[in-house]
């Protein structure tokens, strides 16, 4: 028995470990990804928000007030056809509470383009 707990503890965290690289490898293409989407847009990308666009935006779109913990994050700011253009990852979380007291918090992700236009319309959530 002690030989088989020998050998798993530390397969265990070979695994913990080979999943944590694979993981950060997977972010940092992603990343090199959007940085070269925010480029061939012609657009500047942050992986933090130094605009504040969750809140400042969320006047305009309902669904940036839902929640806690908003944040924006993954921001390419720019312009498209001579327009301001803001496209950006957002995230902000609910909890539930059951009837026996355990509480749940569940995690939202979102994702929003944002072009300033000329004309008069209500904002377009898709």
């Amino acid at each position: 028995m002690k030989w088989i707990l020998i050998l798993c503890v530390p397969a265990f965290l070979a695994l913990m470990i080979w999943g944590a690289v694979v993981g950060k490898r997977a972010h940092e293409r992603r990343i090199r990804q959007k940085r070269r989407l925010a480029r061939r847009l012609g657009c500047d990308f942050h992986e933090d928000d130094p605009y504040r666009l969750a809140q400042k935006f969320e006047r305009t779109f309902e669904s940036l007030r839902q929640g806690d913990n908003r944040y924006a994050y993954n921001v390419m700011t720019g312009r498209w056809r001579d327009r301001p253009i803001w496209i950006f990852d957002h995230h902000h979380e609910t909890t539930s509470t059951d009837s026996d007291g355990n509480s749940d918090t569940d995690h939202h992700y979102s994702a929003y383009i944002v072009i300033r236009h000329d004309f008069e319309c209500a904002p377009l959530d898709v």
